[in-house]
């Protein structure tokens, strides 16, 4: 078999030289270097520069809080909107933003926006199939049975629910998914429906179950079966804690006594108790972004299904709102059996979107300002207090009211900064430069050149040159790799001689096992077509003549009839001594034996060669096994079986430059045509043979011959 070698690692015109990549590197590494003290400078400078607008911005915020404060205390909270108003107009500072203690920005005049209707979500509906884009599911809404009180239309849905998660959301929402909608059913005063909507959603593919545990880790709620003692030790590390746990397929989430609650739980304790959500296993969500985006689909309709059912629709907007808050989720979307988008995401008038700086929720929880360089920014969030003359509006059961946020324009006095930099910075670049020219000489001489000798000596392997030695054998690793090309290419060199004395199925099972298209090493039965041709008198022969013209005539006839065999097709399984055993397989495999030996016997008859030989050959077909023979320790890869052996018999019984098929092997050619003479094979005598082994005498048939 020619060496074959892919050639997909060559070196392309079209790809960057190695070379060019060190250039690059050692320029990026230098300019990275040497820029890094220019940003070092330009940093020590604008730190100066903060303090000032720290101290400048906090007086700012400070002075809102002050105001904002003794204009509610007048009574007329109003008038507090048109005080941040008039502060933004007077532009002495870049961004005011004022929140409430849920993180909400007020005093943002807006229009009462209107559901926009989503084509997608209509064509959900109508259709009645599932959308899916990534973390995006767009499901439609069953009008069952229980809904037809409220939707009595006669469509099959009654709108469609679009959920979509943000990157990263973890199986731990499902938990916070379900936390959300049981406030809202204990805040709707229906607390007696909290066991229905835990069985509800144990009722889905995607959750075992869902219980509620109390402040002492016992079961309060929707239990079902005994809670396992480690996940009575992981509430109660819950509860102690505050963070949410995953113990097993249950995650556990921590229910706060929120201000909303005090009414009926009191406000003596923090934590109201546990929720755990144990997910069903199979469902993959702990992995699969598809199948979490399902499961927290699933649990959103169920709860929405619970507070229409619970007759608490009014509690839908919260409950919507307080989901789009949560990390997890990009996006909440609820439509209505035409696509138009209901209790869409649009705060009241007066009211924006969540803040997006992490930092005004923290001021929140721990009442202390922050404030911090944000880019071209800097940013002070100072928290303003629920003192004691603004509880009796505000309730007494937080300490901070909201946030005030204001931002200052670094951008002047840095460009002032910047420009006093550029000087330094074209001088460390220059030097830079230097240093990279330098180190990509010395990197190409010791690396680049040697690698390249290697790339070219791997080119020439690849169209087939194992005539290549590498000269360049220093002692490191670019010469340990010019060592490995050499005994690489040695050893192709032995494994293109060694295929020369394999045939060609033992090289075809031995790649398959390599490829691992073969499991095992067992038995093969296959349907095929077997030829032994014999040399006749070449026993005499040979005690007449020297070895060496023995051999060299034996492998010009063994040469010839190999030839016939592959022009047809098949291919020779072994020789042995002036035998061939050919073996033909696929399609037709019969036609082309025969054929292949009415053309060996005219080409041995016509072969120019001063010692005349003739052959006699035998032909038959159907059932051997393909299998390893030898000892463990030497094996040969052939085929057994009596069709095998009847073929060789065959060939015995075969008169010079004669052809016998058995009767397989003429059924098949009868097939092929419908009679027996089939493209020039002609058969022309038929009798019977004994063989030995075999109880019955077998037909054979002799091919007519081109000139018999």
């Amino acid at each position: 078999m020619p060496l074959a070698l892919h050639s997909e690692g060559r070196y392309h015109r079209g790809h960057m030289k190695l070379s060019t990549k060190l250039l690059l590197l050692t320029s990026i590494v230098s300019l990275v270097g040497f820029g890094g003290l220019s940003w070092l400078m330009l940093s020590r400078n604008t730190r100066e520069l903060v303090k000032a607008e720290q101290g400048r911005s906090n007086a700012v915020a400070e002075s809102v809080v002050t105001g904002i404060q003794n204009v509610m205390l007048t009574g007329k909270g109003i008038l507090a909107e048109e005080f941040v108003q008039d502060i933004r107009k007077g532009g002495h500072v870049a961004d005011l933003r004022v929140y409430d203690q849920e993180g909400i920005e007020v005093y943002v005049p807006r229009e009462k926006r209107v559901g926009a209707l989503s084509h997608a979500a209509a064509d959900a509906v109508e259709s009645g199939r599932e959308q899916r884009d990534g973390n995006l599911l767009l499901r439609p809404l069953a009008n069952d049975e229980s809904c037809q009180t409220c939707h009595s239309e006669p469509a099959k849905h009654r709108g469609a629910l679009s959920v979509e998660l943000s990157e990263g959301a973890s199986r731990s929402l499902l938990s916070d998914v379900v936390k959300v909608a049981l406030t809202h059913v204990m805040l709707s005063g229906e607390a007696s429906e909290v066991d229905g909507y835990l069985v509800r959603l144990a009722e889905s593919a995607e959750v075992e179950r869902a219980f509620v545990l109390d402040p002492e880790a016992k079961p309060s709620f929707g239990a079902g079966k005994e809670i396992a003692p480690a996940i009575t030790d992981g509430a109660k590390a819950v509860i102690a804690t505050g963070k949410a746990q995953t113990v097993g397929d249950v995650m556990l989430t921590v229910v706060p006594n929120a201000a909303a609650c005090h009414v009926c739980h009191g406000d003596d304790h923090t934590v109201r108790g546990v929720i755990g959500v144990e997910v069903a296993k199979g469902t993959g969500a702990e992995s699969s972004s598809t199948s979490l985006v399902e499961t927290a689909s699933t649990l959103v309709e169920k709860s929405l299904i619970q507070l229409m059912l619970s007759e608490r629709g009014n509690q839908l907007d919260g409950y919507l709102t307080e989901l789009r808050s949560l990390p997890a989720f990009a996006a909440v979307n609820l439509f209505d059996e035409k696509g138009r988008e209901i209790y869409p995401p649009a705060p009241k008038v007066s009211r924006g979107a969540p803040a997006k700086d992490d930092r005004v929720f923290e001021a929140l929880r721990s009442g202390v300002a922050q404030g911090a360089e944000d880019g071209d920014w800097f940013t002070a969030i100072v928290p303003l207090p629920n003192d004691v003359r603004c509880q009796a509006c505000h309730g007494s059961d937080h300490t901070v009211r909201g946030i005030v946020r204001v931002q200052a324009d670094l951008r002047p006095a840095r460009a002032a900064i910047l420009a006093t930099t550029q000087w330094a910075g074209s001088l460390f670049g220059a030097f830079a430069i230097l240093s990279a020219i330098v180190l990509f000489a010395f990197v190409r001489r010791v690396l680049v050149k040697p690698v390249m000798e290697v790339s070219r000596a791997a080119r020439r392997v690849g169209d087939g040159d194992l005539t290549i030695n590498l000269t360049h054998l220093s002692r490191d690793e670019v010469g340990d790799l010019s060592r490995s090309m050499n005994e690489m290419i040695t050893g192709l060199r032995g494994k293109l001689m060694m295929e020369r004395f394999v045939g060609d199925h033992t090289r075809r099972m031995i790649q398959e096992s390599v490829a691992g298209a073969r499991s095992h090493d067992g038995p093969v039965r296959r349907s095929i077509t077997v030829l032994f041709s014999d040399v006749r008198g070449f026993t005499s022969y040979s005690e007449q003549h020297p070895p060496e013209r023995v051999i060299q005539t034996l492998n010009v006839y063994l040469g010839i009839q190999t030839e016939c065999v592959e022009r047809h097709g098949g291919y020779v399984d072994k020789f042995v001594g002036d035998e061939i055993m050919a073996l033909f397989e696929g399609e037709d495999r019969e036609y082309r034996a025969v054929r292949a030996a009415l053309e060996m016997v005219k080409a041995v008859e016509d072969a120019q060669v001063g010692d005349k030989m003739t052959v006699g050959i035998g032909v038959n077909a159907g059932d051997v096994v393909f299998g390893s023979t030898g000892s463990e320790g030497r094996q040969d890869y052939t085929v057994i079986g009596d069709v095998v052996n009847l073929a060789a018999r065959l060939c015995s019984a075969a008169g010079s430059q004669s052809v016998l098929i058995s009767d397989p092997v003429l059924n098949a050619l009868d097939a092929r045509v419908g009679g027996r003479a089939s493209g020039g094979i002609e058969v022309v005598e038929t009798s019977e043979m004994s063989v030995k082994g075999k109880v019955n005498a077998v037909r054979v048939h002799r091919v007519k011959v081109e000139g018999s």
